[in-house]
């Protein structure tokens, strides 16, 4: 796993970019749009994250069961309003996939992938997570420190 976390001083803000590969994906995300929402606030910006991964795991567990019901037409409706989430945190491989899995055409045409590629988003949704979770109290300390 390759980590990095930038701290700008200058511009009182963090800036942190993670990349991890998984199942020969590259996932990285951004910080930057969740730490706008707390205004310089180092509370605020726990609070968000700790509610977007306490979100992010419901969001998971439930497309997991969607994906073993094979029931793409509930995968396609979680995929949609997960794309919001990893937009904010500027997570592009899942965004991409997530994409695909959204649009009902691919998943009704009977495409052999719709399910490998909910499973591999999956995998990666899961990783990400835990990797937000390890670094949320130290970015919150950080982000306090550049205050």
């Amino acid at each position: 796993m390759l980590n990095f976390i930038v701290f700008s001083i200058k511009e009182s803000r963090i800036k942190s970019v993670k990349m991890k590969i998984i199942s020969g994906y590259q996932i990285g995300y951004n910080l930057d749009r969740l730490a706008a929402f707390a205004f310089g606030d180092p509370e605020s910006l726990r609070q968000i994250l700790e509610s977007f991964i306490r979100s992010c795991k419901q969001n998971a567990k439930l497309f997991r069961k969607h994906l073993q019901e094979r029931n793409n037409e509930a995968v396609s409706e979680l995929s949609h309003k997960m794309l919001t989430l990893f937009r904010q945190l500027e997570a592009l491989a899942i965004v991409d996939i997530l994409v695909l899995l959204e649009q009902k055409d691919f998943a009704v045409a009977g495409n052999r992938n719709y399910f490998s590629l909910g499973k591999a988003a999956l995998e990666m949704i899961e990783a990400l997570l835990q990797t937000l979770q390890e670094d949320e109290q130290i970015i919150a300390c950080n982000f306090e420190k550049i205050q």
